[in-house]
């Protein structure tokens, strides 16, 4: 018998590229996500003077929150859950650019303003779900799948393989 390979000890995350990269950039964008919950109602507020308007404008902040997770769910366990979260934030980026570049040019509308608000939302519910797909469902899933050597599903209560006979 050949002696068995030593087992890969894990990576501390605080090692870990690909987690610092997601880690920082869902904090990033998490800041800007809470951000703009306050800052859009604001900016409705100060352009219309009206208390109605910037109500809606934040009903329409949160709009995405009730009708997309669903969906959401369901693009997420059949495309790939890491293009589909950096999708859903160079979506919100070029949302909040939009409203940044209008408000350079100094031609925010109210209805600009909505706009990246609602779909604002509507990404961040989607990579909201995406996250947590990526986080307990592949795992879960994979968990289920057979290594190559262990016994089979009509394997007994202690894990052997039935006796042929």
């Amino acid at each position: 018998m050949g002696a068995e390979p030593a087992a890969r000890q894990p990576v501390p995350l605080r090692r870990n590229r690909e987690f610092q990269l997601l880690w920082g950039g869902q904090a990033v964008s998490l800041l800007g996500s809470q951000t703009s919950k306050i800052a859009y109602p604001l900016l409705v507020l100060a352009m219309t003077g009206s208390p109605a308007k910037a109500g809606i404008a934040g009903f329409a902040a949160m709009l995405g929150y009730l009708l997309f997770p669903l969906p959401a769910g369901g693009l997420a366990d059949r495309h790939d859950r890491k293009r589909i979260m950096i999708t859903c934030d160079a979506i919100r980026l070029a949302a909040v650019g939009s409203i940044a570049v209008a408000g350079w040019a100094g031609h925010i509308t109210y209805v600009q303003a909505l706009s990246p608000a609602a779909a604002i939302t509507v990404v961040a519910a989607g990579m909201a779900v995406t996250a947590l797909a990526a986080t307990v469902v592949a795992p879960v899933r994979d968990a289920g799948r057979r290594t190559p050597g262990a016994p089979g599903p009509a394997a007994d209560a202690a894990g052997a393989a039935p006796a042929a006979g």
